[in-house]
């Protein structure tokens, strides 16, 4: 097994602020001012969704790149191909192939050996010159068990094509397309003509309902189609029949083929009204896009009104160790979060048994999985703001959803989401909390409004403040069913206590505005308060009817940003940045940050976050020595550790 170690090495380019060019900021060569090496794929790099089955059978899979994709890299060659194996493969000879069609002769075939567990990288014998016609890339093997890796995110039919069979003579079989991601397959390119600046935007990010008079995020998910790094972006968005707003990013850090969210600035939004904004990339590093075709987005019907409040989405989340088919459940919910924010993610250990981390209240949260006709439980289950989403295409796994809680689907989960997302929230609600590390001592209070000034807008017979606190990078020496290493399953926003009542406490306005009572508790001692969250709702509560619990609000708060003693981490005159810890095989993380890429020690980038994440897995990684570099609000912190 191995073993996995950190060493301290204070930040390389600590505090530069956001608007500011850092002096040095990577541990590593600075790249020249052309790139001569870029990336193509469509995986972000996440081995989230493995395949197989228990059988032997011959894997083929293949990427496609059009021609218009080809002819712009034309007269560059294909150097090597990074490739993800979710089992140990059987005594198989695979290879990889280059061609213009998917079937034989290819115009390119290489025979590769000793296929491992994670990314393999494999260098062509032959470099293969690009002359601008359509190309498939693909692979072939042969194994038992999931070898199968993809990404398990959205659906894109020129990254998955796939033909299984058990007959290597087969003619029958036909390649397909598999839903519900991008296969695991990156192929690098080289040469002197290689595009520098190029940013495709592949989402606008923006709330559907905007409050009058307060800040609205807009943020965008764009791609590098270049080979040069994006450090900065030149952005400009126009609320129809309003002049137009010019927003400089910096201090970005994406790589080439790097899926990114970029947080591009808050909008004020002054007028009522029913608004389309339209956004787009006027330049990259300083220098206009090399091809602007693919660098607008737009959002269409953003409803402005006074009495709007920014709306944060309560995903609770039915688990249990008892459970096969959690794990996937988790992978599902994991890879929709993966570029969604404001929401706030809860698991109750409920819904099949009992296991270490169930609580009385998890299991009177059951409830929400019936109606007043009655029903059952099961697991993994799901639920957003206590609403049925039926009408939204949600059910239980039978084409039936008669209660809040549904069943997580690779192919709806996120669709789910955004619905809920595109809500419209009445009332604010905000945290506020005091944590004596030394006592461990913890007291809340929980406040906010109703814009519009009228209570009765909520709808609501029976409004309640709940308050949660969760906690993050759990083991259990119960095993986790359904994974390979049960001993060492992380478990995270595993709800550990109820600081009101289990339905919550009844809400008092005066006017529009509330305010909670003080809440106190003392942290347990076996609880690390380094990742425990409060999280807190405002819902109606209604012990009969379980389609009438709608949550109105939600928020979140970290317990503490001291990560105590034993915490890899520096803190500078501009606060704290980023703290990371060893836990078995993943780093946790402790802090606000943007974006991290872990490096080898040859300085080749070998793992892209290109989200928040608060543990990161190291397990795909070989024994040596890495370093992983954060970009923050406050500039960029790079740590070193190594494997044994």
């Amino acid at each position: 097994m191995k073993n996995f170690s950190l060493l301290l090495v204070l930040a390389l380019g600590l505090t530069a602020p956001v608007s500011a060019v850092p002096v040095v900021e990577n541990p590593f060569e600075q790249a020249s001012e052309q790139s001569e090496k870029m990336r193509l794929g469509y995986t972000d790099g996440n081995m989230g969704l493995n395949l197989g089955l228990g059988f032997d059978i011959i894997m083929e899979g293949a990427i496609q790149f059009p021609a218009s994709e080809m002819t712009r890299l034309k007269g560059n060659k294909i150097t090597s191909l990074r490739l993800a194996v979710g089992d140990e493969l059987s005594a198989y000879e695979p290879y990889i192939f280059i061609s213009n069609k998917l079937e034989k002769p290819y115009l390119y075939q290489q025979t590769v050996s000793g296929l491992k567990t994670g990314w393999n990288e494999i260098r062509l014998d032959q470099p293969f010159e690009i002359t601008g016609e359509e190309l498939f890339i693909g692979f072939k093997y042969s194994s038992a068990g999931t070898p199968f890796s993809m990404d398990g995110r959205d659906k894109n039919d020129l990254a998955n094509w796939i033909r299984l069979t058990q007959n290597e003579d087969a003619q029958d079989i036909v390649w397909q397309h598999q839903d519900g991601g991008s296969l695991n397959l990156q192929v690098f390119v080289e040469g002197p003509t290689l595009p520098q600046n190029d940013i495709q935007i592949e989402k606008v990010v923006a709330k559907r309902y905007g409050a009058t008079g307060r800040k609205a995020p807009l943020s965008l998910i764009v791609r590098n189609r270049a080979a040069a790094d994006v450090n900065s972006l030149t952005v400009t968005y126009t609320f129809e029949d309003q002049e137009p707003v010019t927003c400089q990013v910096e201090n970005l850090s994406i790589a080439s083929n790097e899926l990114a969210r970029v947080k591009v600035t808050d909008m004020p939004i002054d007028n009522n009204g029913i608004y389309n904004l339209d956004v787009r990339v006027d330049q990259v590093n300083g220098t206009d896009d090399e091809n602007p075709q693919d660098n607008t987005g737009l959002v269409e019907n953003i409803i402005c009104k006074k009495d709007y409040a920014n709306r944060k989405v309560l995903l609770e989340h039915f688990s249990t160790m008892k459970c096969n088919n959690c794990p996937t459940g988790h992978k599902t919910i994991d890879d929709a979060l993966y570029y969604r924010e404001d929401v706030i993610h809860v698991v109750h250990h409920a819904g099949m048994g009992k296991d270490p981390f169930t609580i009385p209240e998890s299991e009177a949260y059951v409830y929400f999985y019936n109606d007043e006709m009655g029903g059952g439980s099961y697991a993994p289950g799901a639920m957003l703001d206590r609403t049925n989403m039926a009408s939204y295409g949600a059910d239980d796994g039978t084409n039936s959803t008669p209660a809040p809680v549904f069943f997580p689907q690779r192919t709806s989960f996120g669709k789910l989401v955004d619905q809920r997302l595109s809500s419209h929230a009445l009332v604010t609600l905000d945290i506020e909390k005091r944590y004596d590390a030394d006592t461990r001592t913890l007291t809340v209070t929980v406040n906010g409004d109703i814009p519009s000034g009228s209570v009765e807008r909520l709808g609501a017979d029976n409004p309640c403040l709940n308050i949660f606190l969760t906690e993050d990078s759990l083991l259990s020496d119960y095993p986790q069913a359904g994974v390979e290493d049960p001993a060492h399953y992380y478990h995270n926003n595993v709800l550990r206590k109820v600081l009101t009542d289990v339905w919550g406490d009844p809400v008092t306005f005066e006017g529009a505005s509330y305010k909670s009572q003080e809440y106190s508790c003392v942290i347990p001692s076996e609880w690390n308060d380094r990742q425990v969250n409060i999280v807190a709702f405002l819902a109606n509560t209604d012990k009969i009817h379980s389609n009438n619990c709608q949550v109105f609000n939600a928020n979140e708060l970290r317990l503490t940003a001291d990560n105590g003693s034993g915490i890899i981490q520096t803190q500078t005159s501009d606060g704290p940045l980023v703290g990371i810890w060893q836990n078995g095989s993943e780093l946790e993380i402790y802090g606000d940050y943007n974006r991290a890429v872990v490096y080898s020690s040859l300085g080749v980038p070998v793992q892209h976050i290109t989200h928040y994440q608060k543990s990161i897995p190291l397990a795909g990684l070989s024994q040596g020595v890495y370093l992983i570099r954060f970009e923050t609000e406050q500039g960029v912190q790079t740590w070193k550790f190594i494997i044994q």
